[in-house]
């Protein structure tokens, strides 16, 4: 996104982009990181204009803990000019796993969402975005 843009608008589309919707407890929970291959079938770096700011989100990585917690930390930069400002964001919350199904409990913004874990691919449902990890 661009400078222009509030704080409140890059929180909100890191956290849609990171979300993981994770319940309380750690059932079937494991010890793995992943990183964001794709949002909606686009490899990074992948683009999301909201208004006329831009926000390029350049890596991601999801990492699960086996206590039933993660942390998800998006790099993102937003072009200003010929240059760009790069920032973080970190989530954290809880997950579970039940099958090949993940739910996320986001305690950063307090949201919920859910996706599926079929092999090393990790491919969540939120906002209306797609993003998919690949484990390390």
């Amino acid at each position: 996104m661009n400078r222009y843009v509030s704080v409140a608008a890059f929180i909100a589309l890191a956290s849609a982009l990171a979300a993981c919707d994770r319940t309380t407890s750690p059932k079937g929970a494991i010890n793995a990181t992943f990183d964001l291959k794709s949002m909606n079938g686009a490899s990074l770096p992948y683009t999301r204009t909201l208004g006329s700011a831009t926000l390029r989100v350049t890596s991601d990585v999801l990492t699960l803990h086996s206590d039933g917690t993660y942390e998800d930390l998006t790099t993102y930069s937003v072009p200003n000019g010929a240059s760009a400002m790069t920032s973080t964001s970190t989530e954290r919350g809880k997950y579970s796993i039940s099958g090949s199904a993940i739910t996320f409990v986001d305690q950063t913004h307090g949201s919920r969402y859910g996706g599926s874990i079929d092999g090393t691919t990790l491919t969540e449902s939120v906002n209306g975005l797609t993003p998919v990890y690949e484990r390390q």
